[in-house]
């Protein structure tokens, strides 16, 4: 199953000084490589600003979420998969050189996602309970879930996001592992990505990260990649001078910058890559957040 368009799904237009970003989680054939990047003020990696949450003493950190009262999967109680969710967001929250927070503020009876205005209600729910928006009908029916962001368009300032399971095409469960062929999905794995995509995040093409594109088993853990990612975004103060980085950059035959090449540092140990990154306007790339080691 392939959904034909790029898995970042823009919503063109501005409406009360607000956009609105779509990303879904699909099951379908991978794509042209690309390193973790950002969600941006428009459809280009290298332009505009940077989606984010505000830091600091009056940011906004921890971040709110509410998830719906109906938000149940057949022959599961709601404690469990409350409890999915929590660990999914506390996946997040562990990473000791980012400086993420979330507050867990209950239940809500809003059906809504509202994608017209910020409410300031970040909510999580299953496709089944929403009132004004069906994953399949609107995104496609190879969607497992959608992350909608809206965004201040002249600062890039994260107002709202809602995260919404597509369980009108899959099984979801708080138990079983993730099969693709028989389209259940662990809600723990999906939740996890989701969450990246709340934070700010764009798709990675390292496989086994958190942030691929593509419905997996084992989702639910956070690698290097989404490590550094979510760190370059709301690091600690002491991420840079905790972890190493490699710089350059890329030119062509002609001796011209060249934009958007995926460099990816390996791991030396394990030969697996371990962060990624893509270079930019004027060919240069940073790859940050490489744990002391050796790479190639």
């Amino acid at each position: 199953m392939h959904k034909g368009t790029k898995n970042t799904n823009w919503l063109n237009g501005k409406i009360t000084e607000l956009l609105i970003l779509v990303a879904a989680l699909a099951f379908a054939a991978p794509r042209q490589a690309q390193a973790y990047v950002y969600f941006f003020t428009n459809n280009d990696f290298s332009q505009g600003t940077l989606q984010h949450w505000n830091t600091g003493p009056l940011g906004d950190f921890p971040i709110p979420y509410w998830v719906h009262d109906a938000g149940f999967i057949d022959g599961t109680s709601f404690y469990l998969v409350e409890q999915a969710l929590d660990n999914s967001f506390k996946t997040w929250e562990n990473i000791s050189s980012a400086s993420v927070t979330f507050t867990d503020k209950g239940y809500t009876d809003q059906r809504s996602i509202n994608r017209q205005n910020d409410d300031g209600i970040n909510l999580i729910i299953f496709d089944t309970q929403t009132t004004d928006f069906t994953v399949t009908t609107d995104i496609g029916p190879s969607v497992v879930a959608i992350t909608i962001n809206k965004f201040s368009p002249s600062d890039g300032h994260l107002l709202d996001s809602d995260i919404i399971f597509n369980d009108q095409e899959y099984v979801f469960s708080t138990t079983q592992a993730t099969n693709i062929a028989t389209k259940l999905i662990n809600l723990q794995d999906v939740a996890t990505h989701e969450i990246g995509h709340m934070l700010g995040l764009d798709h990675t093409w390292i496989e086994h990260a958190s942030m691929y594109p593509y419905a997996r088993d084992g989702q639910n853990s956070v690698e290097d990649d989404d490590k550094a990612a979510i760190s370059n975004l709301s690091p600690v103060p002491a991420f840079e001078t905790s972890f190493d980085s490699l710089r350059g950059r890329i030119y062509n035959v002609d001796e011209q910058p060249v934009t958007g090449v995926y460099v990816s540092a390996i791991d030396g140990s394990t030969r697996m890559e371990a962060v990624a990154a893509l270079s930019d306007t004027n060919g240069f790339y940073h790859i940050r957040g490489l744990r002391p080691g050796n790479y190639y």
